[in-house]
This record gives structure tokens, C-alpha cells and sequence, in this order.
């Protein structure tokens, strides 16, 4: 049996009284070890249940449900461990901080159980539900949406999705929320789950945010794989960030983000990393308090060129100069590696330092054929070079200065890491190992 998903449930019971009656339920379940940016997903999860009970409106009532926390393998494992009721701050995360993080996730029937126990035939439901994937005990959290929908009950469930890449994940997750009326949140780390948590917490508790705008501008024609600079204006709201996608992409999902530096400014500049294929994107402004795209932007990203000159023949073991002309930047390297290898294999290699760069390559002391390539970060090959060294004495009489084909070839791909020199030895001509 596989491991529960990690979620997070906020169940909000609106009632006549003043302020309002919320339970959240913990998942403790073993994904929660799963770690993003160095930490454990329940590290995260405990940190943000802390701000949002040092920042509590005495007015409201806070319970805690865990489940998970008990038992490997069990759909049953749900507890209520703290009743709705007024909040002692220490008490409360005391017992968050002692949950460990074990089994399943009984997904749906903690929703259900959850409003039974804020008796919710009676009064106005809202569930906030963070889950990191998909239900894992055999019920349909959109069947159970639509379920409690149908009751006749005020009830609505945001979602908000954390750390959930699985499209399909966040399909199931987005029809609960779509059932209830709900609104669906993606969060990628802590901050961002924060954020999201409180703006789901505001649309329960809250009037509605008034509209707001927000301007994109950045220098077009982008080349792959290089840093684009974007100027913005927007509400800068906690959470707020722009956003690269591809233009068939949903809102909601991208290809990559930078946040703002801080919440509260209002204009501001971010970088973000072109991807490697040529092709129109799109820039986007997400305000997750608004659950909106306030601004986006169509933007052309266009192939780069690039050349190698590079002897056809080297001695083994002496020195390669190779001259590089192209992108260049901390994700772009030349290396070469034996014909027919990966492309992101390399025995050699040595970062660019400009438009133009000399670079100084050690071909192994073993003779054999080799490629010379210009690489960029996601491991494609740009302009590839052979270099013969099947012998000690094929070093004699070598040329510089040609270009593959004399041509200058279009650049598809970006960066690579530094990995360390593989160890392959030339036999029969062919490079082993």
C-alpha cells in the first residue's frame, strides 16, 4: 500500500454567533517526510499552522483534527484531538508539533467527518483543504463535493494544492474545490502555502478583495536559455509572483516563477530563466488571495546561434583549443564526449566567458574519436565538433579554425551542471566504460 499523501484541511462552520467555529485536520501521513527546499513537508506544515495562530482573531474558535498520525496503512486513523473551541496558542501547537507522520490519507472521509463534527446540517460550512496529491482510500473527493453540495447545506471547499506537479492531482483536487463553489490554490513551498492558506481563510471570513491591476514590461525579442529581466507594478499582496508559461498552459500552472522580494511593494523587477525550445510563451502576474492572473504578457523566445572552431585532430592527452561563439552565462559550457554518448555526458568541459570565449579543453590519454559541443542547460547539444584522437601521432599537421560545415547552427537547449569526468577508455576504436 502506498503512503498517504500529505493534506492539510481547514474546516470553517460559519454560525449566528459572533466569529467562527473552524476545525483543521492534520495529515500526518508519511509523504509528510517528503522534503522541499532542504525541509520536511510536516516542518513546513507546523511552521504555518504557527503563524496562523500567532496572527488568530480571538473572536474565532480553532479545533484540530490529525490523521495518519497513529497507524501505517489505515484509512481509519482520523482523530479528533483538540475540539472546536476557544485557542490556547501553546496547548495547540504542542500537540501539532508531537504529531509523527506515519500512514494513509483518508482524503474524503475527513471532509465528511470533519463537517459532522462542526455539525454542519445545521450551520454554513467552509473546508480549506492543502494536499500535496490524490486521495488514497478508495472515495472520490469530487463524488464527496458534490455530496455534501447536494445536502441542501451552505457548504464550500477551498483547496489549495502543495507541491502537487501530478496534472492529475490537481484535477481531483480542483473538482472538490469547483463542487462546493470552492476556490483552487497552487502553493510550491512554505511561503506560498502560507499565503494561499490565509487568502483561503480571508475568502471564508472576509468581504471580497476589490479588483486590482497589474503591468508586465520586459526587452523582446528573448533568446533561449538566458535570464529574463521583467519590470512590474501590481498590489504586491504576500504570495504575489510573475510567472513563465507556455500559452496553453492553465492558470495555475507554469514552467517557472520568481517571487517578489518583499509583500506591500508595488513596482519591482524579477529574473526569470528562458526555456531551452524556441516558441511563444507567456508571462504572468498570480495573485493568490484573488485566486487571479492580474496581468499577462505573449512573449517570442527565439533559437540562438552558435560556433565551435576546434582542431579536427589533437594529440591525447595535450591540450584542445576550442573558440566559442554564442549564449554564454553561468548555465552554458563547450565539453566534448565520445560519438553516440548521451548528450549530457561529457569528459571535458569549461564554462564561456563572453560572446566570444578561448577555452582550454584535456582530451583523455587513450586515443579515439571524440565530439566537441557547445551545451547549454538542459543538456542539448548546440554545435558539435569530431576531434580524432584514435592516435599519438595524429596530433602532426592538425588544422584550426574550421567550423562545422562552415555553418553556424541553430542553439536548442540549456544548461548543465558540473558533473564529474567519466571513465571511459577507447577500444577498438569505440569508447567503453
Amino acid at each position: 500500500m502506498r503512503l498517504a499523501l500529505a493534506s492539510l484541511l481547514l474546516v470553517v462552520a460559519c454560525t449566528a454567533q459572533a466569529g467562527e467555529n473552524m476545525l483543521l485536520v492534520l495529515d500526518a501521513s508519511g509523504s509528510m517526510l517528503g522534503k522541499i527546499e532542504g525541509r520536511t513537508k510536516v516542518d513546513i506544515a507546523r511552521a504555518t499552522v504557527a503563524s496562523v495562530v500567532r496572527g488568530w482573531n480571538p473572536g474565532n474558535q480553532l479545533g484540530l483534527v490529525a490523521y495518519g498520525h497513529r497507524r501505517k496503512g489505515d484509512c481509519a486513523d482520523i482523530e479528533t484531538l483538540i475540539p472546536v473551541g476557544p485557542l490556547d496558542p501553546d496547548a495547540y501547537l504542542k500537540t501539532v508539533n508531537g504529531l509523527g507522520a506515519l500512514g494513509m490519507t483518508p482524503l474524503s472521509a475527513a471532509v465528511r467527518q470533519a463537517a459532522q463534527a462542526l455539525d454542519w446540517s445545521e450551520h454554513k460550512a467552509t473546508v480549506i483543504l492543502v494536499s500535496d496529491g490524490e486521495e488514497t482510500c478508495n472515495l472520490d473527493p469530487c463524488a464527496i463535493g458534490a455530496e455534501l453540495e447536494k445536502s441542501g447545506v451552505d457548504f464550500t471547499a477551498h483547496v489549495i494544492g502543495f507541491d502537487v506537479g501530478n496534472a492529475a492531482h490537481q484535477a481531483q483536487l480542483r473538482c472538490l474545490a469547483q463542487a462546493t463553489g470552492g476556490r483552487y490554490f497552487n502553493a510550491r513551498d512554505g511561503r506560498e502555502l502560507s499565503a494561499a492558506l490565509q487568502g483561503a481563510i480571508a475568502a471564508s471570513t472576509e468581504p471580497p478583495l476589490p479588483p486590482a491591476q497589474a503591468t508586465l514590461v520586459f526587452e523582446q525579442p528573448v533568446t533561449i536559455a538566458q535570464p529574463l529581466t521583467v519590470r512590474w507594478t501590481g498590489p504586491g499582496d504576500n504570495g504575489d509572483f510573475v510567472a513563465l508559461a507556455r500559452t496553453e498552459q492553465k492558470d495555475g500552472d507554469y514552467l517557472t516563477y520568481s517571487r517578489m522580494i518583499e509583500s506591500g511593494t508595488t513596482k519591482g523587477n524579477v529574473t526569470l530563466l528562458v526555456p531551452a525550445t524556441a516558441g511563444t510563451y507567456e508571462v504572468r502576474y498570480v495573485n493568490p488571495r484573488r485566486d487571479a492572473v492580474l496581468a499577462r504578457t505573449p512573449v517570442a523566445v527565439q533559437d540562438a546561434q552558435a560556433s565551435l572552431d576546434a582542431p579536427e585532430s589533437v594529440m591525447a592527452g595535450s591540450r584542445l583549443k576550442v573558440v566559442a561563439r554564442g549564449p554564454h552565462g553561468g548555465q552554458h559550457w563547450v565539453g566534448f564526449a565520445p560519438i553516440g554518448s548521451p548528450v549530457g555526458s561529457h569528459l571535458d568541459y569549461a564554462r564561456l566567458s563572453g560572446p566570444v570565449s578561448e577555452v582550454e579543453l584535456i582530451p583523455p590519454a587513450e586515443p579515439g574519436t571524440l565530439r566537441t559541443a557547445l551545451r547549454a542547460e538542459r543538456k542539448r547539444a548546440r554545435d558539435r565538433l569530431p576531434a580524432d584522437c584514435s592516435g599519438a601521432q595524429r596530433g602532426r599537421g592538425q588544422r584550426s579554425g574550421e567550423r562545422h560545415g562552415g555553418r553556424r547552427l541553430p542553439v536548442r537547449g540549456e544548461g548543465a551542471g558540473r558533473r564529474p569526468p567519466l571513465d571511459r577508455v577507447c577500444r577498438g576504436g569505440q569508447w567503453t566504460g
